[in-house]
């Protein structure tokens, strides 16, 4: 999720372009921008790990321990706000590296690593050439059963037709395919990279499955280059987890204002939320984009997208219940 915060009278979250100043004195008033790049000193960010986020040059780039993450729309370059994002373990191993025996090749199939430029800008992206049937490419890792999990991949088409590129995922503890010849919803291009995702449920019984970052049933000769293999718990993609020779876990970001910095302009009376956040996906969570509170559930309100269609709504503690406030865009 990224987000911005626009803080007035009690308190307020958007992406920006909000004035400060919206309620006459007496009343308190914060304005917090996050698409401005800046983080306001009085905000506390923790994140116990590295984390990757799109720069304003259209690249992934690695942020350090405690740093920020202000996210950009890799295609229009457009700034997105602070990116806040819960704990995901990258599952594959050597997500970048599909020269390397992790990666297991059907006997069309062969690699060449190193060939172009990937979506961090460095010659680290690989070029998988077919020449017929046969012709998967997969990991097999351990799972847990009756688990949602996503998928992900960067991919951009050499000689291959968008309509080739296809994806799968095989249960190996029950020696079936979960789902085949997939036709993602991102459709790939020859002149871009594109991350594609597929989010599927394990069944009952299912510990093992094989992510595969191509499979056409069909007989194929063509290239394809492919770079950042995710596999993650989870009902949608996070921001891309780099991993070697081991799974990588990249940690929960934490972005909270506390003490002074907190009562300084709070006014405990009266006042208003407002909160404008962007999310990749439409969650079958509710997904929180602000909360007030005193360290306790006993005594907080949250500003949060409901379980069930669009609607935003506020969560004042319990006793006082839930009112739907608005729609999402």
């Amino acid at each position: 999720m990224s987000w911005g915060v626009a803080l007035r009278n009690a308190v307020g979250l958007g992406l920006g372009g909000i004035p400060s100043v919206l309620n006459a004195p007496p009343y308190a008033n914060l304005a917090l921008n996050f698409l401005s790049g800046a983080l306001d000193p009085r905000i506390t960010f923790t994140r116990a790990s590295n984390a990757t986020l799109i720069g304003s040059n259209g690249l992934i780039q690695s942020a350090a321990v405690d740093a920020p993450r202000f996210d950009y729309n890799p295609t229009t370059l457009a700034p997105l706000g602070l990116l806040i994002e819960e704990q995901r373990t990258n599952l594959l191993t050597y997500s970048e590296q599909f020269d390397n025996a992790a990666w297991v090749f059907g006997t069309s199939a062969a690699i060449s690593g190193d060939t172009t430029t990937a979506p961090d800008g460095t010659t680290t992206a690989e070029t998988i050439t077919f020449s017929g049937a046969a012709n998967g490419v997969f990991q097999s890792i351990a799972c847990s059963s009756s688990t949602a999990y996503t998928f992900s991949l960067y991919v951009k088409l050499g000689t291959m037709a968008a309509g080739d590129y296809k994806i799968a995922i095989y249960d190996n503890t029950n020696a079936v395919f979960i789902a085949t010849d997939i036709v993602p919803t991102q459709t790939p291009s020859s002149t871009a990279w594109t991350r594609v995702t597929y989010t599927f449920t394990t069944p009952a019984t299912c510990v093992s499955v094989r992510a595969y970052c191509f499979r056409n049933s069909s007989s194929v000769n063509t290239t394809v280059n492919v770079w950042g293999a995710q596999l993650e718990a989870g009902i949608f993609q996070t921001s891309y987890i780099p991993t070697v020779d081991s799974q990588v876990t990249r940690a929960a970001d934490s972005a909270v204002m506390t003490g002074t910095n907190f009562s300084s302009w709070f006014n405990p009376v009266a006042g208003t939320m407002f909160a404008e956040a962007q999310q990749p996906v439409l969650f079958a969570l509710s997904r929180a984009a602000a909360s007030l509170n005193n360290g306790t559930n006993g005594q907080r309100m949250t500003l949060f997208r409901r379980l069930s269609g669009n609607t935003i709504s506020v969560y004042i503690a319990p006793g006082v219940g839930t009112v739907s406030s608005g729609i999402a865009a």
